[in-house]
Parts: structure tokens; sequence; C-alpha cells
């Protein structure tokens, strides 16, 4: 085995109930969320008890993802497992940011909860809607979205699955043009049209904030989705920009690879990542830790000794 990378998924991956058996088994997932509660009162409530509904509004998606994630990679630490690098798909690059030492946790979920409270701003003021681009070379979507008012291209995920943010007068339009290509349109569980010029005001907005906060350089390589490649500097306003640009997930997983990283894994609700990375490159090892159950199997197979 090389080296070990920790992924974390991002808003759309949320599900009531995410994470509970953590929190029922775990002191250091307790403490997280008591800090939390400081922070946010009721969000331990709103992770654990709210409706798909509710959960699927931005305000509640990103923090709860988030303090799930964290408490799951703590979990994980414990149990003597060890990233050599981090990334996180949208939401999730700001828990890698957490995970790599660059935000401790209590000054990470304000963090999280501005950005979650911009981003459902924008979502209010101009209504958009997000699909899954299914079986379509990234390249043929770029040139389909190009013709189409107000909609772009938002997610690369994998060689053949695109995902678009489109306003709710143009959805229509892209499943007809990707169907008529052969390709389909999977609408995503999300609130908004994300990573797109439609989050513009966010970004500003966040890029405000988060510039007077105090970054520590990483401890191990985070990579942006931005750019598909390390943090070096400028932590700021990568994480803004990442706010309205496409997230560059499929080379971000192969310029991993090219590092010498054949160990990926998932870390968080739902198993979207590593579905994704298994269906598309064999030679990289995947497990998901969503529950207890992932990670009493992902410690076997990567045979550590420590008991559940």
């Amino acid at each position: 085995m090389g080296k070990i990378a920790f992924l974390f998924p991002g808003q759309g991956a949320q599900y009531p109930g995410m994470g509970l058996d953590f929190f029922e088994n775990y002191k250091c997932v307790r403490d997280l969320f008591a800090v939390a509660e400081t922070i946010s009162p009721g969000i331990t409530e709103t992770c654990f008890h709210s409706s798909e509904d509710e959960l699927m509004d931005t305000k509640n998606a990103q923090p709860c993802i988030f303090l799930i994630e964290a408490s799951i990679s703590s979990v994980v630490s414990e149990h003597g497992i060890c990233a050599d690098a981090v990334a996180g798909f949208s939401l999730g690059e700001l828990t890698a940011v957490y995970h790599s030492g660059m935000l401790p946790f209590h000054r990470a979920f304000p963090v999280v909860l501005e950005r979650a409270r911009l981003m459902k701003e924008c979502t209010e003021n101009i209504k958009g809607e997000m699909y899954a681009i299914i079986g379509l070379e990234s390249y043929i979507v770029e040139d389909v979205v190009s013709k189409l008012e107000h909609t772009y291209a938002a997610n690369f995920n994998t060689p053949k699955q695109t995902v678009v943010s489109t306003s709710q007068t143009s959805a229509d339009k892209i499943k007809e043009a990707v169907g008529s290509l052969g390709g389909r349109a999977v609408k995503l569980q999300v609130s908004g049209a994300f990573h797109t010029p439609f989050m513009d005001k966010a970004s500003e907005l966040f890029y405000r904030f988060v510039s007077e906060k105090e970054f520590s350089p990483p401890k191990i390589p985070v990579y942006s989705n931005l750019t598909a490649s390390p943090y070096t500097s400028d932590f700021a306003e990568i994480l803004s920009k990442q706010i309205n640009n496409p997230v560059r997930w499929w080379n971000t997983i192969l310029n991993m690879y090219s590092e010498g990283i054949d160990t990926m894994i998932e870390i968080g609700p739902g198993k979207v990542l590593s579905s994704m990375i298994s269906k598309n490159q064999n030679e990289i090892s995947v497990y998901n830790i969503s529950d207890i159950s992932g990670l009493e199997k992902t410690l076997k197979e990567l045979g550590d000794s420590n008991a559940v």
C-alpha cells in the first residue's frame, strides 16, 4: 500500500440520522458536538432529528455534514489511520482544511456557518437547480451549456459525469439537450445552483469574512477544488473562489494518484465519492466510512489491530 488520502463529501450527501452511531459510541464525537453547541445551539438536534427536507436546506446541510465528517475523522485518527493528504468535495473542502490543521474546530465551524448562510441567501435571490449529466464526456457537456442561458458546468466528477447548475427556467432545456445526445440528467438533492456565477455575491462576501481569519500552514497537503492541486498560499482566496467556480474533482483524484496516493477513504455521509472512483479507476483502493460498520470493515481490511 502506498499513501492514504481522506476524502470528504459535500452537500447532497446528507441524510437523517447520519453519524448518530458515532455520537452514541465515541466520547471524542460528543466532545466536538459540545463545542459546536456553544457556537450554534440546537445543531445536535438538527443533525440527528431533522427531516430530509430540513436537512436539504443549505443552512442546515453544510454545518451538519461538516460536523459529522469532523467527528468521524477524529474517530478514524483515534484508531491509528492517518492521512498523507486530504481533499473535500465542495463543502467537504472545509473539513479537509480543518483536518489538516489549517483551522482548529472552534474557528472552522463558524466559517462553515457563514458559508452556509451566504450561499443560502444566494439561493433565495436566484432560483437554480443542479443536475448530474451521466454518459457524456465533459467537453460535450461544456459545449451544450455554452449554448444555453444561465447554465454552467459546475462539477467535473468523472470522465463521463459532469454536474451542471442552471436556472429553473432553463432546467427543461438542459434535460432535453442532454437526452438528445444519449445522456441523462439526474437532479441533485441540493437547494441551489452552486459553483457558478449564481454564487458570485456569496463568494465576494465570504472572502471578506474568511480573509480576517488566521490560517496555519497545512500539516498535510490539502487539494483544492479550484486548482485540483495542493494549497500553497492565498488560503482565503482559494476557499472563496471555490464557491463560484467549478469543482475539478476528477483531476484532483488523478493528481493525488500521480503523487503515490493509491488508497482513498471517503469519510462522511453516503458513498458517492468512493463509488465514482471505484467505477473509473481500478488501481486505487477505495473505502467508505459513514457508519461504524464501515469503520470496522475499513480497519479490518487495512490491517488495523485496534478493536472498535
